[in-house]
């Protein structure tokens, strides 16, 4: 009995912790962005009010690529996500998309947004090119941006503003705020609009001008 009962309160306790992370993304109002310390590279993961989750860079790796995945799905939960629903890759350094396929196996990607072919092979990228990202997006949405290409998330207007050395030039308006802190190997920032000069790497939410990503 005592062991029925003990299995009975760890469930409830599972299911309130759910239903907390599902309230908490109903009533999200900021655009967060988490950006997640993979020791170099990058990660960095975006929330706007919808929930519609934009990653950009995966990390390192081998041997880091375990950790580097853990860490963004440390900060993936924390958003009280299930899924990423896009992920860009901005280049085809070690360090920017190492973690990847350590990633899909533990949280679902629905579309993958890259330059297209590398321009400094490596046996490590021409493998990982040529045959695991394949397979990786062969179960989803693959999209090589071009300059002005915008991407549909719930909320935000995101436009390429570069891709493989190509340019546009849109008016744009960045985003400013403070730094909160996340968990551990993470730091959330949580942004409203703010007039800015123009930015290589920003979004907009609501009626602001769009600039976000080079890749």
């Amino acid at each position: 009995m005592r062991t029925i009962l003990s299995f009975t309160m760890v469930a409830a306790l599972a299911a309130l912790l759910i239903d907390a992370h599902s309230a908490a993304a109903q009533t999200r109002t900021t655009l967060d962005i988490y950006v997640v310390d993979v020791e170099g590279g990058n990660a960095t993961l975006f929330v706007p009010p919808s929930g519609e989750a934009v990653l950009i860079d995966t990390g390192n790796v081998a041997p880091a690529a375990v950790r580097d995945a853990e860490r963004i799905t440390a900060a993936v939960k924390d958003a009280g996500l299930t899924q990423i629903d896009h992920l860009i890759t901005t280049h085809w350094h070690n360090d920017h998309f190492g973690a990847m396929a350590e990633l899909a196996k533990r949280i679902p990607i629905r579309h993958f947004v890259d330059h297209g072919p590398t321009v400094q092979s490596t046996p490590i990228v021409d493998e990982f090119l040529g045959k695991t990202y394949p397979e990786l997006y062969g179960k989803a949405k693959h999209t090589v941006a071009k300059p002005g290409d915008t991407i549909a998330v719930a909320g935000l207007d995101w436009r390429i503003v570069t891709s493989a050395a190509r340019r546009s030039r849109p008016r744009c308006r960045a985003l400013a705020a403070p730094i909160h802190r996340a968990p551990a190997t993470s730091r959330r920032t949580t942004t409203r609009p703010r007039t800015r000069n123009r930015s290589a790497a920003s979004s907009r939410s609501g009626n602001s001008a769009p600039c976000i990503s080079a890749i």
